[in-house]
Parts: structure tokens; C-alpha cells; sequence
């Protein structure tokens, strides 16, 4: 046999190797995508009540805690799982021109992403998103609590709407996920 047809040979078993390999890796990626985001329980972002105190009158005082839990029910490690949150702040601001409306406003208050360690394949990972003071909080975005502010909107003067975002990777980090929960109320004044 001459050495370019055994060359040639060497090249297309391994090529047929690397193709099979990168199939089942792809296969069973996107099986595991498929059991980790088919059950509503895989993921529980809040997994519980979220503990907080949005007071703007005391930005040293404020915090946030938000427990969550994510189960791994695929075949490889989930890896780079973060957790991005906003929360804006919406109120009518009062009017000084002398018209006699008041114009809603919506500012961004907290911004705060965390990155998580791995969660291995078959385990579950617990654990508190949390944040205080200045861990996130923007007070430069606060509006003046006496002054800016019509306490005197029905239902609330001040309603809190959070942006929650979680990413991760697995399949040996050839594919990601994410899914985003946008406007959730977490709250409200007075």
C-alpha cells in the first residue's frame, strides 16, 4: 500500500471519530436542554418569598435577598450560571410647570449581575441572590422622595418592576440558555 492511500485513511477514520464524537456531544446537549428547561421546577427563580426594603428615603438601609434553587437534570455540568437583576422604580413626578399633569417616570435602580459556581450533572444548587446599600443600588437615580414624588397617585405612589435574567452553559460549553422574566412586581410604596 503506498503511504498517501494509508495517509488518507488515518485522515478519514479520524474525521469519521470527530464527527461522531461532536454528535453525541450535540445530542445529548440539546436532549439535556430539553430536561433541564421542560420541568417548571428545574429552575425557581425566586424559589421562595423575596426579602426586601426599597425604601428610597434610606439608601444605606436598603437590600435585597432572592433565594433560588436550579437542578441540573442533564448529562453534562451546568457551568457559567449567572444572574443578571433590575429592578426600575416607577412614579409620577410632579409637575412644577404650571399644567397640572403629572408625568410617569421610570428610573433603574438596581443593577447587579453575580456569576455562580458549576453545578455538577444530577445536582441541585440552592442559594441567596443578595444585595445591600450601595451592592448594586444606584442612589444617583433615586428621585428626591419629597419633592419629585406625587404621594397622593392611586393605587401607589411607587411601584418597584424587576428584570430577571439567568444564562448558563453545559454540553462541555458548546451551548448556552437563557431565559429573561421582565416586569415582575416586587413591590410597592405606600
Amino acid at each position: 500500500m503506498r503511504p498517501s492511500r494509508v495517509f488518507r485513511w488515518i485522515v478519514r477514520i479520524f474525521l469519521l471519530i470527530l464527527t461522531t464524537c461532536m454528535s453525541v456531544v450535540s445530542f445529548l446537549g440539546g436532549y439535556s436542554a430539553v430536561l433541564i428547561l421542560s420541568t417548571p421546577g428545574n429552575i425557581n427563580v425566586p424559589s421562595g418569598p423575596i426579602q426586601a426594603n426599597l425604601n428610597i428615603t434610606n439608601p444605606s438601609g436598603m437590600y435585597l435577598i432572592i433565594p433560588f434553587n436550579i437542578t441540573n437534570a442533564g448529562y453534562f455540568d451546568l457551568t457559567e450560571l449567572t444572574l443578571d437583576f433590575k429592578i426600575v422604580m416607577r412614579y409620577d413626578h410632579v409637575n412644577l410647570t404650571g399644567t397640572g399633569q403629572n408625568i410617569t417616570t421610570t428610573r433603574l435602580i438596581f443593577d447587579k449581575f453575580e456569576v455562580f459556581p458549576p453545578i455538577l450533572s444530577g445536582q441541585t444548587y440552592s442559594n441567596n441572590f443578595t444585595a445591600t446599600g450601595g451592592d448594586g443600588f444606584i442612589p444617583s437615580n433615586f428621585p428626591n422622595a419629597t419633592t419629585e414624588i406625587d404621594w397622593y397617585k392611586k393605587p401607589y405612589a411607587v411601584e418597584y418592576f424587576a428584570n430577571f435574567t439567568v444564562s448558563g452553559m453545559y454540553s462541555l460549553d458548546l451551548l448556552g440558555f437563557r431565559f429573561t422574566l421582565n416586569n415582575f412586581s416586587v413591590g410597592h410604596l405606600p
